[in-house]
């Protein structure tokens, strides 16, 4: 019960939807037997499913291991009664697989991708975006991982893991010179099909940036854009 309170004291002050689809988490915390001691709080987050407003997606990071700056994180991703909490279908992963590891290169933020991916007939996918970046300021680095999940089998089950949606890096001398590499990536569905599942169709555009003192001693930069496309197929249940 005391962990019960304390969660509940963490979310005191929201409102809203934040504050509706957090009071779930209790609740399902007391359904995974998951102290609160061991779940990374300032991770945690949910989401009303777009599709279905009876349903929230849930994703718990349980800490499976932490020293000092370092950490990794056991993955939960559950859909559950948006009235009740109860749990409806369940993925976990441990940290062992899921890349889910926070050192040098810092995991910063967890996020519910909400947009309805149409992978197959009566199958829609969301997403779990996952946000890190390291610390050096000499070589400045970011990238976003997103992972598809689908219903499944009275299951979720992971159809597209750790795909790297977004990143960034470069390397300066911190007060001008220096080299910037950018990928932002379009995550669509294809209308052709593999093994019964839409292509998922990927448009990278890549922006290199150069920036350079000029005779004139001021800052400039050269900037240079190119897009890449790219398919995914469904194969042997992930898309690859």
């Amino acid at each position: 019960m005391k962990h019960l309170i304390l969660i509940t004291t963490l979310f005191i002050g929201l409102n809203g939807c934040a504050q509706q689809e957090l009071n779930l988490i209790p609740y399902v915390l007391e359904q995974l037997n998951l102290n609160i001691e061991n779940v990374k709080t300032d991770l945690m987050v949910s989401k009303i499913h777009p599709d279905n407003p009876k349903e929230t997606i849930v994703v718990i990071p349980e800490i499976a291991e932490a020293s000092g700056d370092h950490f990794t994180l056991n993955s939960y991703i559950l859909i559950t009664d948006t009235e009740t909490g109860k749990i409806k279908y369940t993925y976990f992963e441990s940290a062992k697989t899921n890349e889910w590891d926070s050192s040098a290169v810092r995991l910063e933020r967890i996020k519910i991708d909400t947009t309805t991916y149409a992978i197959a007939k009566n199958k829609n996918a969301f997403g779990v975006r996952v946000y890190y970046r390291g610390s050096s300021g000499p070589n400045p680095f970011y990238y976003e991982t997103i992972s598809l999940f689908v219903v499944e089998s009275n299951a979720l089950k992971n159809v597209l893991k750790n795909y790297t949606i977004d990143s960034f890096s470069g390397e300066w001398d911190t007060h001008c010179a220096g080299e910037f590499t950018d990928h932002k990536k379009i995550l669509s569905v294809s209308c052709n099909k593999t093994n019964g599942f839409f292509d998922l169709l990927i448009e990278n555009t890549i922006t290199e940036r150069e920036t350079f003192v000029t005779n004139d001693n001021d800052c400039d930069e050269k900037i240079t854009i190119n897009t890449e496309k790219r398919t995914l197929k469904y194969v042997n249940g992930n898309y690859k």
